[in-house]
């Protein structure tokens, strides 16, 4: 992974927050394309894998001065011909940048993965704006003849964005959650909802339904807007808004 900031033309060095917010960009964009690789495998499949650190990429030694290059492993161990799990995202993740050079194309792909990942894509951009540098990257598994590569330039940046703000709802994500209602405050208009896994906490949408007469302990299906935001350290933090319920 390789970016050219101004501080990178003459020595071999980056800002502590440029690297820092390349990093947390990059890694968005990775952890959202590997969320949506794994929902689309076969049931038996996802529960052979091991998913926790699967999206997870090692920083390892910095390299060549005149740009910025950064190597990067899976931080989830490889299966024993040495292929990793991370490879899915990055399938993904390679396929966002194919087309680059034409806007309207680039956007069209982008919107096949509308949400969360739509919105990690963007933000690595913008990104990418903020520190006036180009993008490239490259990557390999072990049975690959060649590495895989991606690339966006500066120019090629900017026409991207502009067409991408003309969608609506392009980064909105919803997801329908299922379970028993553990938790109801009608005049805050919070819930807590617990399914075979987890437990999901939430709140209405702005002019969405009013929780009076949901009974805790019983099952319900909560249709979501599912948001994240990002702390000071990068951590992206997940808030759910309820737009509509049924009984389940």
């Amino acid at each position: 992974m390789a970016v050219n900031p101004p501080e990178t033309q003459t020595d071999h060095k980056i800002r502590s927050t440029t690297l820092a917010g390349l990093l947390i960009s990059v890694q968005r964009v990775v952890k959202h394309a590997y969320g949506r690789a794994f929902r689309e495998l076969a049931p038996s499949l996802k529960s052979e894998i091991h998913r926790a650190d699967a999206h997870v990429l090692n920083v390892m030694v910095p390299a060549k001065p005149g740009s910025f290059r950064v190597l990067c492993e899976g931080a989830h161990s490889p299966g024993l011909m040495g292929e990793s799990e991370l490879s899915r995202a990055l399938a993904i993740v390679t396929a966002l940048f194919a087309r680059v050079d034409e806007p309207r194309a680039a956007v069209d792909v982008v919107k096949a993965y509308k949400g969360h990942l739509a919105a990690a894509y963007l933000s690595l951009l913008n990104f990418l704006i903020e520190i006036d540098s180009n993008l490239a990257c490259s990557w390999a598994e072990p049975e690959f003849s060649a590495a895989r590569s991606f690339a966006i330039s500066r120019k090629e940046v900017q026409p991207i964005i502009d067409l991408a703000s003309t969608i609506a709802s392009l980064t909105e994500e919803t997801i329908t959650l299922t379970g028993a209602l553990m938790k109801v405050d009608v005049d805050r208009g919070t819930w807590r909802l617990e399914d075979a896994e987890h437990e999901h906490s939430g709140q209405t949408r702005d002019g969405g339904p009013s929780l009076a007469g949901l009974t805790t302990g019983l099952r319900y299906s909560f249709n979501c807007l599912e948001e994240y935001s990002e702390t000071e350290t990068g951590r992206e933090v997940r808030h759910l808004k309820l737009i509509s319920f049924q009984p389940a």
